[in-house]
């Protein structure tokens, strides 16, 4: 299995694995996005929460660590750090790339450097995986028409709550083939 590379760009990023060090930045990037509305009342995250995910990632069933990735995201004029993202390679089958968690910081969004981020991972796993799948939250308006309109158009399956109410909770699961031959 091709893992991503530990460090990436783009025209305007730098992509790189997290460090522990940057846990409390991440955590705020999290936090100014993160809406209570989306979880269930005993899933809401700590302020620890980073830190924890850093050094203990969420892994899919008989997940294996080193297939997990978790990468911050930089402006490469500033090196400043504007978001994260987290991975796991070949879920749920070997050809699939799942996109766990991909968050910018509010005032580096609506600037195309989402669209950048996707378009550039998008080109680096091609040539090794069929496509990428990422799981939204139905209650997201917003994500779900970014992810929309990065091509992540195939509906997987909808997990969750069978009904709604103010407090169901459920997600899309959504699918970007890759144009790789290889695979068809």
């Amino acid at each position: 299995m091709v893992l991503l590379p530990k460090t990436w760009e783009t025209s305007r990023l730098i992509v790189s694995l997290v460090k522990i060090e940057e846990a409390n930045l991440l955590q705020e990037i999290y936090e100014e996005s993160f809406n209570k509305n989306w979880i269930p009342k005993d899933a809401i995250p700590t302020k620890d929460q980073m830190k924890i995910w850093i050094s203990n990632p969420n892994l899919p069933p008989n997940g294996k660590k080193e297939y997990q990735i978790y990468q911050s995201i930089k402006e490469k004029n500033s090196n400043k750090i504007i978001g994260y993202f987290t991975g796991y390679h070949g879920y749920p089958t070997p050809q699939v790339f799942a996109i766990g968690d991909l968050f910018l910081a509010n005032n580096a969004q609506s600037k195309g450097l989402g669209s950048e981020f996707i378009e550039q991972l998008s080109k680096i796993l091609e040539p090794n995986y069929s496509a990428m799948q990422v799981c939204v939250r139905l209650k997201n308006w917003k994500g779900i028409n970014f992810w929309h309109k990065q091509q992540f158009n195939k509906i997987i399956g909808i997990i969750g709550d069978k009904e709604y109410s103010e407090n169901s909770v459920a997600d899309i699961l959504l699918r970007r083939e890759l144009s790789n031959r290889h695979f068809q």
